[in-house]
């Protein structure tokens, strides 16, 4: 009877603690990030095709708004383009880390940087030419900077 007891008392004491909820809080990131973000600028840096390197200044019309619900508003006021396109889109995300967080299921993206009044986010890029001889596709980064 004894043996069957302590088979019965392991197993509940297993069992807990595969119900117990992530520890994880990230209250503090999330305190610092859900705001509106105005972007000042986007760095692209491509290491095999230096001449795809540079940063373009943005500010005003522009902006990166994480709500407390769980939700990034990207908003860009284009000025160029032919014709001049307005970009607005509302996607889920969710934080995997204090520096880390993803949009939908997509690629995870870095925050570099994350106070008061700056974020500094980083992400992969591809970017492909089209050449006479087909596409060719460059692997590179994105560092967007934002500012409260």
């Amino acid at each position: 009877m004894k043996p069957l007891l302590l088979l019965q008392l392991v197993f509940v004491i297993l069992f807990a603690g595969s119900c117990t909820k992530n520890s994880e809080d990230f209250s503090e990131t999330k305190a610092l990030l859900q705001h509106k973000w105005t972007q000042i600028s986007i760095t692209y840096i491509v290491p095999d095709k230096p001449t795809l390197n540079g940063t373009i200044k943005l500010g005003a019309g522009y902006y990166y708004d994480f709500k407390t619900n769980d939700t990034l508003e990207m908003t860009t006021n284009a000025t160029t383009g032919n014709p001049p396109q307005p970009y607005y889109t509302k996607v889920k995300y969710t934080l995997r880390s204090p520096t880390v967080y993803t949009i939908g299921p997509g690629t995870p993206l870095r925050m570099l940087t994350l106070t008061d009044d700056l974020l500094v986010l980083q992400q992969p890029i591809n970017y492909t030419i089209q050449t006479s001889r087909g596409n060719v596709s460059y692997r590179g980064t994105m560092i967007d900077t934002l500012r409260r």
